[in-house]
């Protein structure tokens, strides 16, 4: 096997790198020589089965600090979904926000555009009089209009009374002279 590979199985073996598995097997291989010789003496066993009992108790405190670890992480994978959840509610809210902003704004835009063209037409409006003024303005008119009809009326009766003035001095110069011409007839 490649370098690369034989460290990459120890490292996976071995878990966070602190040769939980060396000593594992040191303590295996240590056992199994002391139950292989058990003729040495009382004293050499003794001490050999105090190291064995100190390895031990490493190995035990080693795999309870590994459990104590894998029961946070599992806590914490736990609350990490609790907060994706979380995190995924609010976004989703937020999102819902968003929209339901931008309808407003769009809302509000309509209203803006809806009140700019109601100040255009009240300065429309406002450039022309009021009713009131109108009205006024409209009697003055029809007062103006029956006054004008009115001299309308009189300007045609003096017209038909001047024809009729001109017609009898024309009737009269008619006759004058006619009278004028038989007595001329008659002197002479």
């Amino acid at each position: 096997m490649a370098d690369d590979e034989i460290i990459r199985k120890r490292l996976l073996l071995d878990g966070d790198g602190s040769g939980d598995e060396k000593r594992l097997v040191t303590f295996m291989k240590s056992f199994l020589k002391w139950c292989n010789n058990p003729n040495e003496d009382d004293a050499s066993n003794s001490a050999f089965f105090e190291r064995l009992l100190a390895m031990l108790a490493t190995c035990q405190s080693t795999i309870a600090k590994n459990y104590l670890v894998y029961q946070m992480n599992k806590r914490e994978l736990e609350n990490y979904q609790v907060l994706n959840e979380d995190l995924t509610d609010r976004i989703k809210r937020a999102q819902e926000d968003i929209c339901n902003l931008k309808e407003e704004l769009q809302e509000a835009k309509r209203t803006r555009r809806h009140q700019q063209e109601y100040d255009a037409l009240g300065k429309a409006i406002q450039q022309h009089p009021n009713k009131e003024e109108t009205t006024k303005i409209l009697t003055a008119l029809e007062s103006h209009s029956a006054v004008e009809k009115e001299l309308d009326q009189e300007l045609e009766l003096r017209r038909k009374q001047l024809y009729v003035l001109v017609h009898a001095i024309n009737q009269l110069k008619a006759s004058l002279s006619e009278n004028g011409q038989s007595k001329n007839e008659t002197q002479q």
